[in-house]
């Protein structure tokens, strides 16, 4: 008579086990890791469910429909964002005749580039955006620079009109 031969090892077998606990699991991205921190930060805020965050490797895109002034209270939660992730503004605006305007003496900025995502400068300074982004600035005169790696430095000197929306697009030239 012959022996039965040994059946195959199934797939969740202890060697199967064993090499899966030994793999290192990946480490979040920056963006990742900046979705967590903004999530935590804004939960306890009126707008938080107004808002839809999704992370991918190295960019974050908020997207929702917002007031001015629950805007402006949402970008104040990302004064700083790590190098390499590139935040995607798309919030739409809703009227909200409750909603607490903005001071007068601050209006704001529409900055795009041809390509989007340059990194945005306001009188020499960093903001942490990237194009295309809205900006609150103080009424007054103002430089803006769009920097893009690969591209020339687009420049514009705008006039910024208390209570006031202005925009422009730069085109950047390849270097």
């Amino acid at each position: 008579m012959k022996a039965p031969e040994p059946a195959p090892a199934a797939a969740g077998s202890v060697d199967n086990q064993l090499r899966s606990k030994n793999r290192l699991l990946p480490r979040p991205t920056a963006a990742h890791q900046l979705e967590s921190k903004l999530r935590a930060e804004i939960a306890t805020s009126p707008f938080a469910d107004k808002v839809q965050i999704q992370a991918t490797a190295n960019a974050l895109t908020l997207s929702g429909s917002l007031t001015f002034a629950e805007h402006r209270d949402l970008l104040e939660h990302l004064r700083t964002v790590p190098a390499g992730v590139r935040v995607i503004d798309d919030i739409e605006f809703s009227e909200n005749p409750k909603a607490t305007p903005a001071p007068a003496s601050t209006g704001w900025i529409w900055a795009r580039s041809s390509p989007p995502g340059a990194r945005i400068l306001v009188d020499g300074a960093e903001t942490g955006l990237r194009t295309p982004a809205r900006l609150e600035l103080q009424a007054g005169e103002h430089e803006v620079r769009l920097v893009r790696r690969g591209f020339g430095t687009g420049q514009r000197n705008v006039q910024v009109n208390a209570g006031q929306t202005m925009q422009f697009t730069e085109t950047l030239p390849i270097e």
